[in-house]
């Protein structure tokens, strides 16, 4: 049985998260706690001894952030991750770097949520939609966002393959990607084959050609 705390002070919000949680798992679950108090949240962590933390990054009493790093001090092997509704890349690489195995946005849906719980107790990282540890170039240049976007979709690429992508033409290595996205290089190597299988191509010079050929680097 996974069992799980809730830091999170807008009682709708977390009434939602776990009939949401309890109808997709049943008795896989167990909510042992809602805390709506970070100064409090330590110790309680202390006393259950969750699997996986679910924190939002404004609680009262204390920053989330600043929380993040002495949790995973304390409890190096409880996954933790942030459920909020920001977004900005600066606070998801501080989030990263302090210790979260998941980040992913309150506007999320069911199955994003039930995905985040199974990579990050299987050892992985996740990041949700619209979640990104870079600035996204074409942010403020709607009609290139438009024609990347067209792009992703003719070759099915997700968010983070168009990421890689973007940094392989950058001519970064796997570890430096992997640096950069806070990922390990075995999982940046395979989406760079992932990504090669889409395109069709069959070298990180072919991927290059590809990228400058369809205008992508702005």
């Amino acid at each position: 049985m996974l069992k799980v705390i809730i830091a999170e002070d807008h009682s709708i919000f977390v009434e939602g998260l776990k009939k949401t949680l309890l109808d997709s798992l049943g008795e896989k679950i167990e909510i042992q706690s809602i805390v709506s108090d970070g100064n409090k949240l330590l110790d309680e962590l202390k006393l259950l001894n969750p699997d996986l933390l679910f924190l939002d990054l404004n609680l009262p009493g204390s920053d989330g952030l600043d929380l993040i790093k002495p949790i995973h001090q304390t409890m190096p092997n409880m996954r933790i991750i942030v459920l909020t509704i920001y977004q900005d890349t600066k606070l998801v690489r501080e989030a990263f770097k302090s210790g979260v195995d998941g980040y992913i946005l309150k506007s999320c849906r069911t199955q994003e949520i039930l995905k985040a719980i199974d990579d990050v107790m299987a050892g992985k990282t996740f990041m949700g939609e619209g979640v990104a540890v870079t600035d996204r170039p074409n942010a403020s240049k709607p009609s290139e966002t438009i024609y990347q976007d067209s792009f992703m979709k003719k070759y099915n690429l997700t968010n983070r393959e168009m990421e890689i992508l973007k940094l392989i033409s950058n001519a970064l290595t796997n570890k430096q990607i992997s640096e950069e996205l806070y990922i390990s290089d075995q999982t940046v190597g395979v989406h760079r084959k992932n990504i090669m299988r889409k395109l069709g191509v069959n070298s990180s010079a072919g991927l290059v050609k590809m990228v400058h050929q369809h205008n992508l680097l702005h």
